[in-house]
């Protein structure tokens, strides 16, 4: 069992200290200065400490009131976010966001830890697909797609623009068939998207070979993938050569998983683009995610 001082006796004692006044304490606390008073009296007489030294000029601190100030503010703050917390999710801050598998994987989820822990109040849900959902039918607050929305009613913002280049494991660089040029991707094992729902064509092995110097090369051989992810996974095993989207393989470069061993970067002829409703704005957990996410891309 816990052996709690008396609370209005910690509130007062808190308000108290934070204003350095009795009557300002009473104003924040709703009720008189004497009250005030009164309540940290009992509370240093239920501590057998004295936490303010009373003078005509008004409160100050003693030294066990200085000491025990910032942990007691400590609480009160935590009690106070854990009640906002519980307050929030109960007035139904669920947010439901829909992204691709392959940015889901390689880039939103990741990063999203930053997002929880600005706003823990808010109950982020997460959910993948490759069609495009119906933000006016659907339950979904937010998406990020792969081209804008045509959508009447619902909003679509420019979020992040995507560029290619192909990427593969280290070891390709100097294996039995070694990459040193653009002209060396004939001797491997190329790895491609096709996307089996309507939309704008992504810049394929095609294009890429053609503005490197190298149309020689045969851009149709190699298997082909519905989603980027599978890909990608497939170039890090060591068992060819993506042509990847920098925002989804930006950690597996850096991580050095992966290597760019040729430029340029194109553009991929699709950006992502974030939707939601025109009239869902209004919703706090939205607005503070659409916002987080243009921040993050405008970051990286």
């Amino acid at each position: 069992m816990r052996r709690l001082p008396p609370l209005n006796g910690l509130r007062a004692f808190e308000a108290a200290a934070r204003h350095e006044s009795f009557a300002a304490a009473g104003t924040e606390l709703h009720v008189t200065a004497s009250a005030v008073s009164q309540q940290v009296r009992a509370l240093e007489a239920w501590l057998e400490v004295a936490l303010f030294a009373r003078h005509a000029r008004g409160l100050e601190l003693t030294e066990a009131g200085e000491r025990y100030l910032p942990e007691l503010s400590e609480a009160f703050d935590r009690l106070e976010q854990a009640t906002r917390v519980l307050q929030s999710r109960e007035a139904g801050q669920v947010l439901t966001l829909n992204v691709t598998p392959s940015l889901g994987t390689q880039w939103l989820v990741p990063r999203l830890w930053e997002f929880n822990a600005r706003h823990p109040e808010v109950d982020v849900r997460i959910g993948a697909t490759e069609r495009n959902v119906d933000l006016r039918r659907e339950d979904v607050d937010l998406a990020v797609r792969l081209g804008p929305s045509r959508e009447a009613g619902v909003v679509s913002e420019l979020l992040l623009r995507e560029t290619l280049a192909p990427v593969c494991a280290p070891a390709l660089l100097e294996g039995e068939a070694p990459l040193a040029e653009p002209a060396d991707l004939d001797r491997q094992r190329l790895l491609h998207i096709f996307d089996p729902h309507p939309g704008p064509r992504v810049t394929g092995w095609r294009e890429w070979l053609a503005v490197a110097g190298a149309p020689q090369v045969d851009a149709r051989s190699g298997p082909r993938f519905s989603v980027w992810y599978l890909a990608i996974m497939e170039a890090v095993a060591g068992r060819g050569v993506a042509l990847g989207p920098f925002s989804l393989v930006r950690e597996e470069l850096r991580a050095g998983r992966l290597v760019a061993p040729f430029e340029p970067w194109l553009p991929a002829g699709v950006d992502y683009y974030l939707a939601y409703r025109a009239d869902a704005l209004g919703n706090p957990a939205l607005a503070a995610c659409r916002d987080w996410l243009h921040e993050l891309c405008a970051r990286e």
